[in-house]
């Protein structure tokens, strides 16, 4: 969540439009930024996972464990999106 407050005047001068002199103030919702910091770590994660999934032989018996990995990553991943929250 972005939160902006702030104030337009509209400058004038004997009735000739002089411009508009704005003032804001923003400010971001610290736990997106802790969820959106997360959510890279666990992309990369799963990036990782997924290549190494790729390229382990079929009938590889750690095959499985790691698309265990995989899955659970992307779990936390929505988890996270649907609930930043849950983070902090």
């Amino acid at each position: 969540t972005v939160n902006a407050k702030g104030i337009s005047i509209n400058l004038k001068k004997a009735g000739v439009d002089m411009g508009v002199m704005s003032v804001a103030e923003v400010s971001i919702d610290p736990k997106n930024v802790i969820a959106s910091e997360k959510l890279q770590r666990l992309d990369l994660l799963q990036t990782t996972l997924c290549n190494q999934i790729k390229s382990l032989p079929s009938g590889d018996s750690s095959k499985n464990s790691v698309r265990l990995k995989y899955i659970n990553t992307l779990l936390e991943m929505l988890s996270i999106s649907n609930n930043p929250d849950s983070i902090l």
